[in-house]
């Protein structure tokens, strides 16, 4: 038995990086703790592969995580706990935090089994037994409107993090702006050094863009390569806070560009159902 106690979170984050390793891109749609159509009951995971095509069609992979054997006997005492999800998916796994937990027991023929990486492998999951290929039965239009509104719901999420991270950041970019111009036009006070008195005088001409006869600012006997040195230092970490605002809200832009790239792929795959279903009809009709 393996040494590393699992979670159910860090099993869920080990079956990510199975899926969607971190740098590159997005290869599945990842959709943890999601309600079966039109019940109580729950998947631990589904995955929907996707190509640059969109939704590969009617792929659905289906999760069971668990991390302790008296987990695993639970869910096996009633295999068809499963069949809420079981029955729209094209593979179904039992993930386990450590192989030793299915020693001696009885796996559903139709179930995969998965555990934590081991030996060589550090992101992909060891595969203990795959998955045999399942016929969705009947109609999947229950499943994929639940994934469109669980995606609906995911994005709208994101983008209220993204809002509130971009609120902190500018109340974060403000205040600091604030300070550095109310240090500035202070330019005096027990605290300040004389030498910082000198860079806020050429400072506030600069900014109010006062000129001395024959040279920029305050006073050439002043212009001295330090002081110029120390202004600009000055100047770039006003400027700092500045570009740690962009590249924050240039990280929030991208984060909602992944969040809301899924709904393309499951909106075409529910276009496709609404056109079997039009085919269908049509048929009964005739």
């Amino acid at each position: 038995m393996t040494d590393v106690t699992h979670t159910a979170h860090s099993m869920t984050e080990l079956l990510r990086q199975h899926y969607n390793p971190d740098g590159r891109a997005m290869g599945h749609l990842f959709m943890p703790e999601i309600g079966a159509p039109g019940g109580r009951r729950r998947a631990d995971l589904l995955v929907a592969p996707i190509s640059i095509a969109g939704a590969k069609e009617n792929t659905l992979i289906g999760h069971e995580i668990k991390v302790t054997r008296s987990d695993v006997m639970a869910e096996l005492a009633d295999p068809t706990k499963a069949d809420p999800w079981l029955r729209y998916c094209t593979r179904w796994y039992l993930v386990v935090a450590d192989p030793a937990l299915i020693e001696g027991l009885t796996i559903p023929a139709l179930w995969g089994v998965m555990a934590p990486p081991s030996g060589r492998r550090t992101r992909s999951m060891t595969i203990l037994r795959e998955a045999p290929k399942l016929t969705p039965d009947g109609d999947m239009s229950p499943a994929l409107s639940r994934l469109a509104a669980y995606m609906v719901g995911r994005l709208d999420g994101v983008v209220k993090h993204a809002e509130y991270d971009r609120d902190a950041w500018k109340h974060r970019a403000e205040l600091a702006e604030a300070r550095e111009q109310e240090a500035r036009l202070s330019g005096g006070g027990a605290h300040v050094s004389p030498h910082a008195k000198r860079i806020n005088r050429i400072l506030n001409a600069v900014t109010q863009q006062k000129y001395v006869k024959g040279m920029p600012w305050i006073d050439g006997d002043a212009m001295t390569d330090e002081l110029i040195i120390e202004t600009i230092l000055d100047h770039a970490r006003t400027k700092s806070v500045a570009t740690e605002m962009r590249r924050n809200i240039e990280r929030t832009i991208s984060d909602l560009k992944r969040a809301s790239e899924p709904m393309t792929h499951v909106i075409e795959q529910l276009k496709t159902v609404a056109v079997e279903a039009a085919k269908n009809e049509a048929k009964a009709a005739a």
